[in-house]
């Protein structure tokens, strides 16, 4: 019976490390730790120093970037937040940046005007992501 036991174990393992590489390293570069999708009160956007209250969702998505063998603390990322709310209700706008875990920059266009885009992340990127928010500032040119 221990055999029989330990022959089903074997089988299993293999075929379920066989399925999937899902969780195996690869070449790919790997996105930040405050990739996420911020909501509510850890939301805050502004133009020109008007808060746009409207603006309820910013959904996170980056990219590290290759530092060429150096070994930085804290690498940049090429980011993109997903700002929901922001042109219209349901309408998803894009921003771009070049970000590292504490803060990004970088512009955008926003109905023919163009805008200088900082921020910072708030919280710890080492926290749970209800413990962290995000802030845009966007300026005119």
């Amino acid at each position: 019976m221990r055999f029989l036991y330990s022959i089903v174990t074997i089988i299993t393992l293999s075929i379920l490390s066989s399925c999937s590489n899902e969780y195996e390293p690869t070449t790919e570069r790997y996105g930040s730790n405050r990739d996420w999708t911020y909501s509510k009160e850890q939301v805050k956007v502004y133009i020109d120093d008007v808060e746009q209250t409207q603006v309820k969702e910013i959904t996170v998505v980056s990219r590290q970037l290759d530092t060429e063998g150096e070994n930085p603390p804290f690498p940049w990322y090429e980011t993109t937040f997903k700002v929901k709310g922001l042109i219209s209700k349901n309408k998803i706008f894009e921003i771009k940046a070049l970000a590292d875990v504490e803060r990004f920059e970088g512009t955008t266009t926003i109905k023919g005007v163009e805008y200088n885009v900082t921020g910072i992340y708030t919280g710890s990127p080492f926290a749970y992501y209800k413990n962290m928010g995000i802030v845009i500032n966007l300026n005119k040119k």
